[in-house]
This record gives C-alpha cells, structure tokens and sequence, in this order.
C-alpha cells in the first residue's frame, strides 16, 4: 500500500521568524493550507495573508501559491499580509497609529566603514555595482526582468493578465502574481516610453484595481502605501488640528477658507480617524497657502448624471446626493481618482482612502504633482511617508516640520 506523501515545509511567518510545518497529505485547497497555518500559529495570523512558493519553474522565485497542486513536498513557504487586512479603511474611533514612528526605526550609520581589500575581480563587480543606476523606492526604478524572462515573453504573460482582468469573478490571486512577474516590463514602458495614461491603463487595466496600486506602489518602494500613509499622518494629527486652528482664527483668504472648514467639522457628533484625516488633507494645503480648486471637486449625483471632469489633469472627486456648497464632505456617497479627465479609480469609500490611491498611483504611472500642491505633496512624501529625495526641504515645509516638533 503506497504511503501518503509527507508534507515537510519551513513557513516564514516574520521576518527572522519561521516555523516548521508537518502535514500527512496535502490540503484540499489553498484556503484549507490557510486555516492550518492560523491555527499552528494562532494569534501571530490572526489575519488575511496569501502564500508564496519557491517556484522551480523560475528558479526557485517567490510565486503566489493559486493551486494547491504547486504545494511541494519539501520547500520554504512564505506569509504575505493581504494589503487589504493592513489598515481598516471604514471610519472608526481610534486613529491608526503605528507603535514605533517610521524615523525612529532608521538607525544612525558609523562614521568610518574599514573596507577590506578585495581580489581584482571582487574590486571589478563592486565598481559595476556603483554606477548610478535608479534605485529602489525612486519614481524611476527600473527592475530587471525575470530570469529567463524577455519583453516578448513578458508581452504574452501581459495579454493573458488582461483576459483575467475582463473576467466577471476576477482571481485576485492569481492577478497578482501575474502584475508580479510582469513588473519590469511595466517601469520600462512608464520610464523609457512616457506613454498617456489612459493608454497605459488600457494596456494594464489590473491598475484599475485598488489593491494592484496598492501592491505596484509596494513593488517600486518597498512601503505599504496605506499603512505608512494612515500611520505617518494620524502621528501628526493633533498637532496638524491645533496649528490649522490657530491659522483659521487670523485675518486674510486662507484664514476665513479654514475657518469655514473648522466650523464644519465642530459641527461632527463624533470626530473618527477618517473625519480628521478629509479635515487635515482638506486644510493642510491651505495652511501652506496653496489653493486649487480644481483639485478638490465634488458631484452632486442628485444634480447632474455625469461629473464635470473635463481639462481635469489630475483630482480627487468627492461624491455626494445632497444639495451643499461646501468642497469638503465628511460623509459622501463614495470618492473617486482622476487622471486626463477620466475616472481611473471609483467606487472608493471615503475622501482619505481617494487621497491614499492618488498619490500611490503618482509613483506607480510616474506623474508630476499637481503645480499649485507641490508643498503639500511633498510634506506628504517626506513626513508622512518617509521618501526621501535628498533634496532640501522649501523653508515652508521646515517651518511645518519645526512647528511639528514642538510641545505646547
């Protein structure tokens, strides 16, 4: 009687963190795998993740486990948290709030490295690894492609992709690994070819898909875009809230504009995370005294059938179904993203989680920030995000950044 195969797999649950996992024969899904894994390792998954595989049809690559048939008998697995489960986008009472702030896990450098001498060969190989290549986490990082892997090869994976994408019960799975392998080809048609966006996004319409901006964004700067945005920003919260009050009780256009907002938001009977946020995002650029209305735009669906979205570059579009004047809305129907004047992402709960999705797909489609928001944009990018360019911050932003600082 032949003996049922014995499942012997290393399952990295952290970093430096892996445990070992015994199994009699294999599940019947990759869900079933799933469960067996939070249960081994109950309450450190208590979460959504997927699993990835060393695949040796790539080499040994990490590859979304799809099927369970591809479950080897002996192999390395790895945890990846759904980018879903990572923050909780419905408004809630308590503000996201990461338990160690993003610059306090950078550690200081030594001064003086000693650099051993190296063989002429070594020497060689380190010399080609300084050229100034664009890296990681930069808008212009350009992947290799995968081990065996060309644009021809890459352009059929791409057409398949798109037949998934089309599909009306979509393997969200599956669609990404498939974005995965396909990830170079992509940041050389954005940064070789600069193509319109639309067309682009019809090339790749898994780029429609929240998750997938969430996921490219991750690719290119190794960040959880809303975990790092969400935690980044809630940090300087209450901060943010008594500056923008302390500039709405003085003189001039900006002043009277965030008055307004403040009133607005006194008026809430409950102020959740998300309220704060529409306020911050709402204010903050008028705190550093830059206007753009086209920017913010709002759609009285109970007035008109279709926005008013036309010589629109880029905006976040605020929809609503009551009669209000106001640019700022804390409890609208739904938010959308566009870009060229065509709705990219829609259907997006709240006016925070719009704001998230655009500036992800900044870095994802290579666009410029809208002009009249460059110092909103970048505080964004380097206090709340933690990107770093290398260049010096505008003397408005430093004096944010000090102001921040600061304990009343």
């Amino acid at each position: 009687m032949a003996v049922p195969p014995k499942f012997m797999l290393r399952v990295i649950i952290a970093p430096e963190v892996a445990v070992k996992l015994t199994l009699t024969e294999r599940p019947h899904s990759v869900e079933d795998l799933i469960k067996t894994l939070q249960e081994k390792c109950r309450p450190r998954l208590d979460y959504e993740f997927s699993i990835h595989y060393e695949d040796p049809d790539f080499d040994g690559q990490l590859c979304c486990l799809v099927d369970i048939e591809d479950l080897p008998e002996k192999g390395t697995l790895q945890v990846v948290r759904s980018e879903a489960d990572n923050v909780s986008f419905e408004s809630s009472d308590t503000e996201i709030l990461p338990s160690t702030p993003f610059s306090n896990r950078l550690k200081t450098w030594p001064d003086t490295f000693n650099v051993p001498n190296f063989s002429y060969g070594v020497e060689h190989l380190l010399q080609e690894g300084n050229a100034a290549y664009e890296q990681r986490a930069e808008i212009n990082y350009l992947p290799n492609f995968p081990k065996g892997e060309d644009a021809t090869t890459l352009e059929n994976v791409r057409l398949q992709l798109m037949q998934e994408v089309e599909r009306s019960e979509k393997n969200l799975l599956l669609i990404d690994k498939l974005m995965q392998m396909t990830f170079a080809l992509r940041r050389l048609e954005i940064v070789k070819e600069n193509p319109m966006i639309g067309d682009f996004l019809n090339r790749w319409p898994a780029l429609r898909i929240d998750s997938q901006i969430c996921a490219e964004f991750h690719r290119i700067t190794n960040i959880n875009l809303r975990n790092q945005f969400y935690s980044g920003l809630d940090i300087h919260t209450p901060r943010l809230l008594n500056l923008i009050r302390q500039k709405a009780a003085r003189t001039g256009k900006f002043s009277e504009t965030l008055r307004a907002m403040m009133n607005l938001y006194d008026q809430q009977h409950e102020l959740h995370a998300d309220t704060k946020r529409t306020l911050i995002l709402h204010g903050l650029p008028l705190y550093l005294r830059e206007e753009e209305p086209q920017f913010f735009r709002v759609w009285n669906i109970e007035e008109s059938p279709e926005p008013e979205i036309s010589n629109t570059a880029v905006c976040v579009l605020t929809i609503i179904n009551e009669n209000s004047s106001s640019p700022m809305h804390f409890s609208p129907v739904s938010a959308a993203v566009i870009v060229e004047d065509q709705i990219v992402l829609g259907e997006i709960n709240t006016f925070a989680d719009a704001f998230v999705l655009l500036f992800g797909l900044v870095y994802v489609v290579h666009l410029d920030y809208p002009k009249k928001l460059v110092h909103t944009f970048t505080f964004i990018q380097k206090e709340v995000m933690g990107l770093e360019d290398g260049k010096p911050l505008k003397p408005c932003l430093n004096r944010l950044k000090n102001d921040l600082l600061l304990i009343e």
